[in-house]
């Protein structure tokens, strides 16, 4: 399919071509069609004269009898291949080149017949050209009247002309120049057009979250120029957003250490006070660990944003780790009285970093049994297509706009009207999780809840 840049590019060329052509046909006309037709009259001038003056001559050379005129005529029409043919007085034939009736040539519009007569006694003759194109030349060249010769008329009959400028060939030619021209454009086009394509392919990558991606160049012109604005884009947003990732990896590495000495002094203050203060304490203790909770999914997610950690692959069972993870959670499921149900076939082997994976899978369903209604329900099942393992997840939660369907996977994003405490870290740990090992990780909207649907190659 050809872009409309393509066409664009295309139709630009091709007006261009046709307002030249008609600019060139123009000027032609103009200039060589008048140098031309003032060619063709002195050449007609100087064959009028000998014409004329070979008849007299032959008349004079048998003592001004037009018998001999015959020979003559034949081998004149026979030099101009013409109908040539001479008339004394009171339009008596006296020689002609061709049998039959004598013709009576007149301009195919008698009332232009001044615009189509090229000149009139000129040289003693009279020229009109006959037809629309014209396609006939007749000429009328009167003799005689002195020194012995009868008056009479030389008639030249010319029914071959397809035109005395040539027009049509030339035309033809400048039409057939603009059709090869426009044949060789559409390569030159396309060679445009494909550069800008890979560009937009390159600005796609970039876009969709691979800051490594550069477009290549070559050549020195605008789209080169256009592919290094777009190199630099992408290195100073992978530059700046790697800054930003490395603060809150540092950040948050640092604020460990004042959280270990608070955590440290509330179990010498509880051993110092004993029953007393124990409520106060207890709050302490749970703040702690929800800040350690925090830090440490700023950690994961800043380490899977940096890829500083690169993936140990081997075979882990998909189903194991997920009943690992369930196990986990059921002490919460049951709090909230939240039924789990699982489907999980053994034996589902994949390729996949256990340790890494199993902080993924603890978001999708931690996230499911922490959202999922009370006295509600989380099914888990895993199925295998092809090279590819699919885990779902699906709880009872009112539907979400289609918007929120994509923003809940992003760091601090939690879907509006969600009651529960959080971090809005979970599913984008496990999103990022999954990607790095090759997979996809999608919400949507179900009759019943949401569904979250996890797909990982089982071979990388």
């Amino acid at each position: 399919m050809f872009g409309r840049l393509y066409l664009k590019i295309f139709l630009s060329f091709v007006c261009v071509m046709l307002v030249t052509l008609v600019l060139v046909a123009g000027l032609f006309r103009h200039t060589q069609g008048q140098e031309f037709l003032g060619r063709f009259k002195r050449l007609a001038h100087a064959q009028v004269i000998l014409v004329k003056s070979s008849v007299e001559n032959s008349i004079l050379l048998n003592h001004g009898s037009t018998g001999a005129l015959q020979p003559l005529v034949d081998k004149l029409a026979n030099i101009y291949r013409a109908r040539l043919w001479i008339t004394g007085q009171n339009n008596t034939v006296l020689a002609r080149s061709f049998p039959g009736p004598i013709p009576t040539p007149q301009p195919e519009n008698p009332e232009k017949e001044d615009e189509q007569r090229l000149w009139s006694q000129e040289a003693g003759a009279n020229v009109i050209l006959c037809g629309e194109d014209p396609k006939c030349l007749y000429v009328t060249i009167p003799f005689g009247g002195r020194d012995g010769v009868p008056p009479g008329t030389i008639h030249y009959l010319d029914q071959n002309m397809e035109g005395l400028h040539h027009e049509k060939p030339f035309f033809l030619g400048l039409i057939s120049i603009c059709a090869v021209v426009a044949l060789l454009i559409m390569p030159v086009s396309r060679l445009i057009t494909r550069r800008l394509k890979r560009l937009r392919r390159s600005a796609l990558c970039i876009a969709d979250g691979d800051l490594s991606h550069r477009a290549q160049i070559r050549g020195r012109d605008e789209v080169a120029e256009l592919g290094q604005a777009i190199n630099r884009m992408a290195h100073s947003l992978s530059r700046m957003i790697r800054a930003s990732r490395e603060l809150t990896a540092n950040v948050s590495h640092e604020l460990r250490t004042p959280l270990t000495r608070i955590r440290i002094a509330e179990e010498m203050l509880r051993e110092q006070f004993g029953d007393k203060g124990t409520a106060h304490l207890d709050s302490i203790r749970e703040d702690i660990e929800a800040l350690d909770k925090l830090i440490g999914r700023l950690l994961t997610l800043s380490k899977l944003d940096l890829k500083e950690d690169l993936l140990t692959l081997e075979p882990v069972d998909l189903a194991e780790l997920t009943e690992h993870v369930l196990d986990r959670l059921r002490p919460i499921a049951e709090h909230r009285n939240v039924n789990v149900s699982a489907q999980l076939p053994k034996d589902t082997v994949i390729h996949a970093d256990g340790e890494v994976l199993l902080t993924g899978l603890n978001g999708i369903l931690e996230n499911g049994v922490k959202h999922a209604t009370e006295n509600g329900w989380l099914k888990v099942a895993i199925s295998v297509k092809g090279n590819t393992a699919i885990l779902t997840a699906e709880n009872s939660h009112p539907p979400l706009p289609e918007e929120e369907l994509t923003a809940i996977f992003e760091p601090f994003r939690r879907a509006r009207g969600t009651r529960t405490q959080g971090t809005g870290l979970g599913l984008a740990i496990a999103y990022k999780t999954i990607m790095r090992h090759g997979g996809t990780l999608s919400a949507e909207n179900t009759d019943e809840g949401i569904l979250f649907t996890a797909t990982l190659p089982i071979r990388r």
